[in-house]
């Protein structure tokens, strides 16, 4: 799924003509929404995973070398083992020099309009697309129609979120 396909989904539910061709006030308005909802979803409603390895300097793993935005830490190891460290705003201080597998939860940077987006596949582009036309709304001054797609986006967001499991019953007996 890309921002275009979430944005095409969008035109189609609100009835917009969608010009993908040239930079205009619309695609910009829909993309702003879209980026705010992908940013969202990733930093409130999903704990999106990675770990990556990096060097050490001067004992710090800085933020800066990490592929992605960093949102929380999970763990922090060296040769397989958990390590000690420290949580700073521009780093993690560690104990010792070398090199680090760090396992953390990332937010979604804003994509590109076919860039690809990296979210679980239990997240569809109709599901995004409602969150997406509901800030949108929003933003354009129609509250009503926009507390109406809120309401079916958390709605989706809330049953992906409960888990299902198999209802088991007890065998019949016979008297």
């Amino acid at each position: 799924m890309t921002k275009k396909s979430i944005l095409e989904a969008v035109g189609r539910m609100l009835g917009l003509t969608i010009d993908f061709t040239t930079e205009n006030d619309l695609l910009t308005a829909l993309g702003s929404c879209c980026d705010y909802v992908l940013n969202e979803l990733s930093t409130q409603h999903e704990d999106l995973k990675t770990t990556e390895t990096v060097a050490s300097s001067d004992k710090k793993l800085l933020f800066s070398r990490f592929s992605g935005k960093v949102v929380h830490v999970f763990s922090v190891k060296k040769d397989g083992k958990n390590v000690r460290f420290r949580l700073y705003p521009a780093y993690i201080k560690v104990e010792k020099e070398g090199e680090y597998e760090i396992t953390y939860g990332y937010a979604v940077s804003a994509p590109l309009i076919n860039e690809w987006l990296t979210l679980p596949p239990k997240y569809t582009e109709e599901i995004l697309s409602l969150g997406v036309a509901a800030e949108y709304l929003y933003r354009t001054g129609y509250e009503r129609d926009a507390a109406l797609y809120s309401d079916r986006y958390y709605t989706a967001l809330k049953n992906l979120s409960v888990t299902k499991r198999n209802v088991v019953l007890p065998a019949r007996s016979f008297l």
